[in-house]
């Protein structure tokens, strides 16, 4: 089931811009994002070339982004930002979520919900697709989320970075 809603943002560019991202490419070998993603097709990775990237950041303090949490039903929290460069690229896959069930004792990833947070506005460029949706036009704090392997896909086709932040949790 796709959720979607909007939470007040407390951050700002300057939060974003501070934060240590790590390049996450998953194009680099051929074993890339077999731990992390189901693709429709294996042999997509090498169409797209080192497109296929993310640059993630998971060493911040959760009080940066919002005052009281937003999703207190989800359990285990796994929270990444993501920042997406001019030119990259998810091609459409389905979350396997291998780590996080295995660091967490999930035997049923269809119980693992995801929630994807827009951090900026929307510009021109910026591209999400979840099921069977299309997302433009979002502002800083509009959020969708859905769960196990629900296709998804997101690019940046613009000229500005595209910040989005990935909470991954379960609901007991």
């Amino acid at each position: 089931m796709i959720k979607q809603g909007h939470i007040d943002p407390v951050w700002n560019s300057n939060i974003l811009a501070g934060l240590k991202y790590i390049r996450r490419d998953l194009s680099e070998s051929k074993n890339a994002g077999l731990d992390i993603y189901h693709w429709n097709d294996i042999n997509d990775r090498d169409l797209y070339g080192n497109q296929i990237a993310l640059e993630v950041a998971d060493d911040f303090a959760q009080e940066l982004f919002w005052d009281s949490d937003p999703w207190p039903e989800l359990k285990n929290k796994f929270i990444v930002i993501h920042h997406m460069r001019p030119g990259m690229i998810q091609p459409i896959h389905g979350d396997l979520y291998r780590r996080y069930s295995k660091t967490n004792n999930v035997d049923d990833i269809e119980t693992i919900e995801r929630v994807l947070v827009f951090l900026t506005d929307w510009q021109l460029g910026h591209v999400f697709h979840c099921a069977d949706r299309s997302y433009d036009n979002w502002q800083a704090g509009d959020w969708v989320s859905w769960t196990g392997t629900t296709p998804h896909m997101a690019g940046n086709f613009g000229s500005a970075p595209r910040y989005t932040m990935q909470i991954t949790g379960t609901r007991q």
